[in-house]
């Protein structure tokens, strides 16, 4: 869902962090990246017991209708790669939600703190950046984002009457500049860092405003078993595919297009075609690089699979739903 002027946002699956910007929404098969934690079977892919990560979105999905075969679940597919910060982040919200035995335990983990309005503007309370959001059954809680959080560029929650963000303090003159692969930006009588190495860019201030900027390339290529995909010239994301497990690697399509992508290794057997998905009893299957990949959703609370339609995006998909 895209944010509006009050910068209303939908929960995301990662954690929010001031220097990691938006997630490119990239094919569902990449989610492997996160997904094929336990050793990839011939064939069916079922692991007998989830890893950490696959019960987080096991019961991120029963307990607020989140989908399994949508597009909110690839800004997981980064998991390998993310930064030190990042990670630790991610990895602290998945093991609070691991602990969970019952749905009403799970705000917490999520940062999610009082129920607000769809017109809820964001707000600062005890420096804590404070943004209303939707999670995919249509409820609204404000998220909390520390802003002296460890590890923040931006210490200081401020709310100029305009919006409420985090800064580093007060500026004199609204401008932006590079120093080294840091973005500092003056806004408003307030100032800002976004380090853009954080987010695989560089800095770039040499034409035009000074920004965040990835590499140059003209077309998604392989690297060393690295997808790294282009979108309008740009590199907008770096997958590690042999992650998914041996049977996957990075590919270059046979055609006059020569398409990169996270697929299957020379010599594995197709199993089914990327972007399928289906119930079997009460678990979840998702077809990803042409290999069907098992959420078992009963692993909580016998949660089943279940098909539904998301408030947020309108979209059709499978799900974990309570029993």
């Amino acid at each position: 869902m895209a944010s509006s002027s009050r910068s209303m946002t939908q929960l995301s699956p990662l954690p929010r962090h001031d220097a990691l910007g938006s997630a490119s929404r990239a094919p569902l098969y990449a989610l492997l990246c996160v997904l094929c934690v336990n050793a990839c079977a011939q064939g069916e892919l079922s692991p007998p017991t989830p890893s950490p990560l696959v019960r987080y979105l096991i019961v991120l999905s029963t307990c607020t209708a989140a989908q399994l075969d949508n597009d909110t679940l690839s800004l997981l597919m980064n998991y390998p790669l993310l930064d030190p910060l990042s990670r630790a982040q991610l990895d602290e919200r998945i093991a609070c939600v691991n602990e969970v035995k019952e749905c009403s335990e799970i705000l917490p983990c999520l940062g999610l703190g009082e129920a607000c309005r769809f017109d809820s503007p964001p707000r600062c309370k005890d420096n804590v950046l404070q943004t209303c959001t939707l999670l995919d059954d249509g409820r609204w809680f404000y998220q909390d984002q520390r802003c002296d959080a460890p590890g923040s560029l931006n210490p200081i929650c401020v709310d100029d009457g305009l919006h409420a963000r985090c800064v580093t303090g007060p500026c004199q003159k609204d401008a932006a500049w590079c120093s080294d692969e840091l973005l500092h930006s003056c806004e408003n009588g307030y100032g800002a860092i976004v380090d853009c190495a954080r987010l695989g860019q560089l800095c770039n201030d040499l034409a035009g405003p000074a920004r965040c900027e990835s590499p140059a390339c003209q077309s998604s290529s392989c690297e060393d078993g690295k997808l790294i995909l282009c979108h309008d010239g740009r590199q907008s994301q770096l997958l590690d595919c042999r992650a998914l497990g041996p049977d996957f690697d990075c590919v270059i399509a046979e055609g006059p297009e020569r398409e990169a992508n996270c697929g299957r290794a020379i010599g594995v057997a197709k199993a089914c075609e990327t972007g399928e998905s289906r119930c079997q009893l009460s678990t979840v299957e998702l077809c990803l690089a042409e290999r069907w990949f098992s959420v078992p959703c009963y692993d909580f609370r016998g949660a089943t699979c279940s098909s539904s339609i998301s408030p947020v995006s309108s979209k059709k998909g499978l799900r974990c739903a309570p029993p």
